[in-house]
C-alpha cells in the first residue's frame, strides 16, 4: 500500500494514479488514514494490487534498462 503525503508538486502522480494505485494523506491525518485503511482493508486491496502491477510492469531495474539504457 502506497501512502503519500499530499504536497504541492504531485510528483507521485507521474508514476501512479491517486485513489486507484495509492492513497494521499494530509499532514494532520496520517494516523486517521492508516486506521481507515486497516478498518476497511478489503476496500483497498484493489489499490494495492494495481500499484504492485504498475510497479512490476514499469519501475523495475529490468524495465529501466529496457526503456532507457538499451536506447543508448
Amino acid at each position: 500500500m502506497i501512502l503519500c503525503r499530499r504536497d504541492p508538486f504531485y510528483i507521485i502522480e507521474r508514476y501512479f494514479e491517486p485513489g486507484k494505485e495509492f492513497v494521499y494523506f494530509e499532514d494532520n491525518n496520517l494516523e486517521e488514514t492508516i486506521q481507515n485503511i486497516l478498518n476497511n482493508y478489503g476496500l483497498y486491496e484493489k489499490v494495492i494490487e494495481r500499484a504492485y502491477k504498475r510497479a512490476v510492469n514499469n519501475y523495475t531495474t529490468k524495465k529501466f534498462a529496457e526503456n532507457y539504457l538499451m536506447k543508448i
